[in-house]
């Protein structure tokens, strides 16, 4: 959403003909459904980031569940999430993971289309309990990963139910930080 030109115009759409504005907006009510945003708490569980010049990124969303948050919440927490950290620690071409629990969502209205809009407030329970991400250096190592009888039984089989998984994008550039090839 764009609430600032750089340029100080008062309006963002100020540089759209006005015949356009209402093609676009209602052309973007047609494309944009099911949006969701959450609050987090991001802890990085491992970096072992040192002057990469390529990514690729792994997310996977736990769904909240019927049981009870605290319990689930704690599964994740003390079994799930150590025991990939553990397995991604020995992984081959393994850079980075980000465990973030949900701490709230945003609302959203069907005015526009499903869950097309933000409401300005938050949802009374998040639909998702925790994101994970996962950075490695090319896909063929994060498949490896993926495909590990151990990991394959954490992610398919865990009590916390399936997670939906994604391969989001590979991100080509030069890590310039001062390279100290540590861990978190």
């Amino acid at each position: 959403v764009i609430t600032e030109v750089a340029d100080g115009q008062p309006s963002a759409s100020a540089w759209i003909p006005e015949w356009a504005q209402s093609l676009i907006w209602d052309d973007h009510r047609k494309c944009i459904e099911r949006i969701e945003a959450w609050e987090v708490d991001e802890t990085v569980r491992v970096d072992l980031r040192c002057g990469q010049t390529a990514l690729v990124k792994f997310l996977f969303i736990y769904a909240s569940g019927e049981s009870e948050h605290a319990d689930r919440l704690q599964r994740y927490q003390e079994h799930h999430v150590p025991s990939l950290e553990q397995h991604f620690r020995g992984a081959f071409g393994a850079r980075l993971y980000v465990s973030n629990v949900v701490q709230r969502q945003a609302a959203t209205t069907d005015e526009y289309g499903d869950g097309a809009a933000y409401t300005g407030g938050y949802a009374p329970a998040a639909s998702v309990l925790a994101l994970d991400e996962f950075y490695f250096d090319n896909g063929e190592w994060a498949d490896e990963f993926f495909s590990s009888e151990q990991v394959l039984g954490l992610m398919r089989d865990s009590e916390l139910g399936r997670a939906e998984g994604y391969a989001i994008s590979e991100f080509i550039g030069v890590d310039k930080r001062i390279p100290t090839c540590g861990d978190v």
